[in-house]
Order: structure tokens, then C-alpha cells, then sequence
């Protein structure tokens, strides 16, 4: 399914592209590597997107889409040297701690019947869909 989706938004791009004249202009040339990356990215965060749906629900996958600003935090002082501040771990403790909440901490433990239906497995495949959806 989510072919599909990658595929409908190449071609709405091609045709943009195409309407406006600068089909021809793209060169992808030295940028190919770069692309197949971004297109790889792109459809991992799909495919753990529909996988977190398919193991929890769509409400606890939307959830977990609003993790964003956690993964911004903890990659910011690797990319641009950002110091973290007491206010920003405290946020992040406390957004964690949410997510725990929400998710349920008896659903975390494996071994329960939650957890062994793939509950788990679908929490963290949201987690790693919002990783993966994060822009760089």
C-alpha cells in the first residue's frame, strides 16, 4: 500500500514538474545516492507507520507521530553542537514518562497478554516510524 503512495507522489510531482517546464531541468546525476536514501527513509517510516497501526490502533500511532520534538532533542547536539538545557531534559523526562502512561507500563513488560499479541512491537515500530520521519 504504501507503493502506492510513494508512486502517486512521484508521479503528481513529475506532472508538476512537467505543467511548469522544469521536467528537463532536474539532473540527479551526482544526487542519485541522496535520493535513493531519502526514497529508502521515506518508505521505511511508511512501513513502520502501518505496522504500528496494524499492531496498536490509529489513535496510539498518531500518539507516538507527536514524539517529534524527543528525537529533535536528543539529535540536535550532534548535528548543530546545541548544548540540552535542565528545561529541555525535564521536558523529555516528562514527555517519556506521557508516553509510558498512555502506552500503559503493563503493556511494556513482555510476557503479557497485551505484549504478546505484538502490542509492544507495534509501539515501537510508531517510535521508530516518528525516527524516521524526522526531518535531518
Amino acid at each position: 500500500m504504501f507503493f502506492c503512495q510513494l508512486l502517486l507522489g512521484f508521479l503528481v510531482l513529475a506532472i508538476y514538474l512537467g505543467a511548469r517546464g522544469k521536467l528537463l531541468g532536474v539532473k540527479l546525476r551526482r544526487k542519485i545516492n541522496a535520493v535513493l536514501l531519502l526514497g529508502a527513509w521515506q518508505a521505511g517510516g511508511l512501513l513502520s507507520y502501518y505496522m504500528a497501526v496494524s499492531f496498536t490502533n490509529v489513535s496510539m500511532s498518531v500518539l507516538l507521530l507527536y514524539t517529534a520534538p524527543l528525537y529533535v532533542l536528543l539529535i540536535a547536539p550532534v548535528i548543530l553542537n546545541e548544548k540540552i538545557s535542565t528545561k529541555s531534559l525535564a521536558a523529555l523526562v516528562l514527555s517519556l514518562a506521557g508516553v509510558v502512561v498512555v502506552v500503559g507500563p503493563q503493556n511494556l513488560i513482555p510476557g503479557t497478554v497485551e505484549a504478546g499479541s505484538g502490542y509492544l512491537f507495534g509501539v515501537l515500530m510508531g517510535l521508530f516510524f516518528q525516527a524516521f520521519s524526522t526531518p535531518a
